[in-house]
């Protein structure tokens, strides 16, 4: 059974007590989380990649990384290869869990 409600910081550890990277966290990311699981969905088999999504939204990847990996953990998506970024290094891919 995949968790469906994340109601935690996924980052909580990286925070190292700094005040603005916890105040990063405040908002509500279901909103986001949605978005980014829809542009994934669209990708259908090909997946998408952060680098990927970030470039098409006009974002750095830190901006929207946590909603990969919250999508990741409860299994909406799953990790489907590799794909070069634009700075020539491998990111992960992912495609909607449950999928071929």
């Amino acid at each position: 059974m995949h968790q469906t409600s994340i109601d935690f910081d996924i980052c909580q550890n990286r925070h190292r007590g700094n005040a603005q990277s916890v105040a990063a966290f405040s908002g509500d990311t279901s909103q986001q989380r949605m978005q980014v699981l829809e542009a994934i969905r669209e990708a259908g088999s090909h997946g998408l990649s952060c680098d990927e999504l970030s470039a098409k939204w006009g974002v750095g990847c830190n901006a929207i990384s946590g909603r990969f990996s919250e999508l990741k953990m409860t299994g909406l998506i799953v990790k489907s290869g590799l794909r070069p970024t634009r700075a020539g290094k491998n990111a992960a891919v992912y495609r909607l869990g449950g999928e071929r």
